[in-house]
């Protein structure tokens, strides 16, 4: 199975070999993550996906089930993880600090950076920081690698 991610490039994996036979359906009757994203997502009429590169291994058996059962394949785009020095995700269960709610402008400028995006005025306003990047956001300039590693508190 082959496809074109629009930030890891061009994608290629033996599904049989690779993955094999998946499941579909659990014992406990449960339809499994790989059928119903697919299926949810054709409901949605999703037609782009943004997910963490962590799933990028799972898209060639989602393609194959798009085609099995006619549905749309809808276009990918993963973006890379962000790790600690360890290599573990960034994330709220790892006891990092949060985002300090009356102040997130630091952090939003921090992953717009990270993103490799055009910095906006360093005194914006969340709401302002969100409308200056959605003018010059570009997908090209999202970094290609499947993690970086970043330093939680600089």
């Amino acid at each position: 199975m082959r496809f074109r991610d629009r930030i890891q490039g061009e994608q290629q994996q033996d599904v049989a070999a690779v993955v094999g036979d998946f499941v579909l359906r659990r014992a406990d009757g449960i339809h499994a993550y790989q059928l119903a994203v697919v299926v949810d997502d054709a409901w949605q009429g999703i037609s782009q996906v943004v997910r963490g590169a962590n799933l990028l291994s799972c898209t060639p058996a989602q393609c194959l089930l798009q085609q099995a059962l006619g549905l749309p394949t809808p276009t990918y785009a993963y973006v890379s993880l962000v790790v600690d020095t360890a290599g573990r995700k960034l994330r709220k269960s790892l006891a990092l600090a949060p985002v300090d709610p009356a102040d997130p402008g630091p952090a939003l400028r921090r992953a717009w950076a990270w993103l490799r995006q055009t910095p906006g005025p360093a005194d914006a306003s969340p709401a302002d920081f969100w409308r200056h990047a959605s003018r010059p956001w570009r997908i090209e300039r999202v970094p290609a690698i499947t993690c970086a590693c970043i330093d939680p508190d600089p």
